[in-house]
């Protein structure tokens, strides 16, 4: 495809995704927008196998599906995550690392491409040719735009449905925004993988065998011994976490909630230390010891008592989520435990094999972007309404009401249940339904989506 018609279509797609996408609040347009961006996309690297095709547009889609269900804020970042690595996926299938890099180069490089791209226009023979039938579409567009006006003057039916399409009025904001979104596709249409990417890129991902020296020798014992003996301290405590759950018997002066509580980051950062670790024995030849064994079932068996220690924090916090409630950042230590799992599962796998650093992390951002996109169709402000309403000890009506898109029908059906009623709550609960009603209401079909549809009355 040329340089012009990849200039006419990140024009089109600006112009559209103004349209879709400014001063709106999130709904159905983002979909809307990520599949017509989707079909651009692929018409201009129709080279590209169905397999890339499909890898590189799905997370686009869902997470522009998740932000039509129920919009907030960590589905749009992975939105535009998924958004900008559609066009270089479909460009260049580079490795998962190297993607977010080449979407920041791309995008920078795209005033220098457009000024050599306008410069190679204006000084071809067609360019006059191109101003003639530029001049042509605009007296056209020009004739077409008085006649419409007239028809729907005149015909009150043609007038209903053409005031149906919701042009937005011109401003400088939209001028900008439309400018902006065409920088940002035509840098993405028009990207080139970068040099010193294209080496990463390149990156052997198995090591090759090579001889052990003396150095080597020395730090095959250092990691044998060290491995092995956390991991008997990990055993260690492992086991006495497993008897205070097991007992519920705390230590004199402390209690339950401080016991599950404390300490959730500092074993997390152990468990990535953990990992750290393996990756810097496993770094280079030590994969090729002649007792490399020995030091493998060591590994195992500390990444095992590690997976055993994330399980156990997160039981811990799951007690501590039963007695007082789910909360942002409760959900995030599960998160982030999850994460760590992935990546101690694929420590196990490292140590199997002569795999470099290099395609662990890259495997590593792979892995964590899928999780990202899953857990962007979780709706986790109706979940903390509805699990802490349900399950949790302790009703905190006021934590609920700070979240951004709580279940407000189902806290005012809690209110309605009680027997004892805070006004000051009810009331503003009933405001903000209200309020919801009204933008439900009023919202236009591109502003659709599930969470504020429910809410509507008409």
């Amino acid at each position: 495809m040329t340089e012009l018609q990849k200039a006419i279509i990140a024009a089109t797609l600006a112009i559209t995704g103004t349209y879709l996408l400014y001063d709106n609040t999130i709904g159905i347009n983002y979909l809307l927008f990520s599949s017509v961006s989707a079909i651009s996309a692929i018409a201009i690297h129709n080279k590209a196998s169905t397999q890339n095709k499909l890898i590189a547009i799905l997370p686009s889609i869902l997470s522009s599906f998740s932000l039509m269900l129920f919009p907030q804020q960590i589905s749009l970042y992975i939105w535009m995550i998924s958004y900008f690595s559609m066009w270089i996926l479909l460009a260049n299938p580079l490795k998962p690392l190297l993607i977010p890099l080449q979407s920041l180069i791309a995008i920078f490089e795209s005033p220098k491409n457009q000024i050599s791209f306008f410069k190679k226009i204006t000084n071809s023979e067609k360019a006059q040719d191109w101003k003639s039938k530029f001049y042509i579409a605009f007296i056209t567009f020009l004739i077409c735009l008085i006649f419409i006006t007239l028809y729907s003057s005149g015909n009150a039916i043609f007038a209903s449905y053409l005031s149906m399409i919701e042009l937005p009025s011109l401003n400088f904001g939209l001028i900008i925004n439309c400018l902006i979104l065409f920088v940002i596709i035509f840098g993405l249409a028009e990207s080139r993988v970068n040099e010193s990417l294209k080496k990463y890129n390149g990156k052997k991902q198995h090591l090759e065998k090579s001889n052990i020296n003396p150095k080597d020798e020395k730090e095959f014992s250092i990691a044998k011994a060290s491995i092995w003996s956390i991991t008997v301290i990990l055993l260690l405590v492992n086991a006495l976490d497993l008897i205070t759950i097991s007992t519920k018997k705390l230590p004199e002066g402390m209690s339950f909630s401080s016991y599950v509580h404390e300490g959730f980051y500092t074993l997390i950062i152990a468990i990535c230390l953990a990992i750290g670790m393996i990756l810097y024995f496993y770094r280079n030849r030590l994969n090729f010891h002649q007792k490399v064994k020995h030091l493998r079932l060591a590994c195992n068996m500390w990444i095992l008592q590690n997976i055993a220690l994330a399980f156990i924090t997160c039981y811990k916090n799951l007690i501590y989520v039963e007695a007082y409630g789910l909360t942002y950042k409760r959900v995030a230590v599960f998160l982030f435990l999850l994460c760590t799992l992935i990546g101690l599962t694929l420590s196990l796998w490292k140590i199997k094999k002569p795999y470099t650093n290099w395609l662990y992390f890259n495997r590593t951002v792979a892995y964590a972007f899928l999780f990202g996109i899953f857990t962007s169709l979780i709706p986790f402000d109706k979940a903390i309404t509805f699990y802490n309403l349900e399950y949790s000890q302790t009703k905190d009506i006021d934590y609920l009401l700070s979240l951004k898109n709580p279940d407000y029908h189902a806290i005012s059906n809690y209110l309605n249940n009680k027997n004892e009623k805070n006004y000051i709550v009810y009331d503003i609960t009933r405001y903000r339904i209200k309020e919801l009603e009204q933008q439900a209401n009023n919202n236009s079909w591109k502003e659709w989506n599930l969470h504020i549809n429910q809410y509507a009355t008409k």
